[in-house]
Parts: C-alpha cells; structure tokens; sequence
C-alpha cells in the first residue's frame, strides 16, 4: 500500500513537472544568436517534421516586428510549436536564439526568397 502511494505521489509531481515546463514562457536575447546556425537547426530538427518544402515556410508566417513581439513576449517556443502541430522534436532552449534570428532575418518583409537558400 505505502509502495503504490509513493508511486502514485511520485507520478503526480513528474506530470505537474512536465505540464509547467512545457506552458513556460521562455525569455532570451534576442540580438544573440546566428541566422546559419538557426538554419542548419531548422533543416535538421524542424523542417522534415513539419512538411514543409522550403527554407521560408517557417520564417514567412509573420512579420519581422511579429516575429519580435512573439519572441519579447516569450511566447516564441509556443509559436513554432502551433505553426507545425506535427513537430516531434522539443525545441530546446539553447536553439531559441539562433532560431529567432533565422525566422527574423527571413521574416516575410524581409526581403528573402527561396532561391537564396540554394545560389
């Protein structure tokens, strides 16, 4: 009886945990960061995840000042997660800041089109 409480206290704290972690509002800087390493993340942990076909299709969901107000809200995590409901990877805080400034500098008022990405 005490072992099957115990597990069942210890299983309780474990999804609290998780369930605080993952609607956690996340602040980082956002001059830090590099837009290439945010694109080698995006290729290789979000992109084939997602369905998408091209560099831009993340980056080009909102405006540079949207990607920015997202980002200052600390909402930035959450953002990428609603924009691809099919991403099984955990974006992790270290990728926040070079992510931020992929979507940024590829933002859909950017200037950016696809075919930078291949020349």
């Amino acid at each position: 009886m005490k072992k099957n409480l115990t597990s069942s206290l210890v299983a309780l704290m474990l999804l609290t945990t998780l369930n605080a972690n993952e609607n956690r509002t996340v602040q980082f800087d956002i001059t830090k960061g590099k837009s290439t390493v945010g694109l080698k993340l995006y290729k290789s942990q979000i992109k084939l995840d997602c369905h998408f076909t091209d560099e831009l299709e993340l980056s080009s969901k909102h405006s540079q000042d949207e990607w920015q107000e997202i980002a200052q809200s600390g909402k930035f995590r959450d953002e990428i997660s609603q924009i691809c409901s099919g991403l099984d990877t955990s974006i992790k805080d270290s990728w926040l800041t070079n992510l931020y400034q992929f979507v940024y500098e590829n933002a859909n008022d950017s200037g950016t089109v696809p075919w930078d990405f291949y020349m």
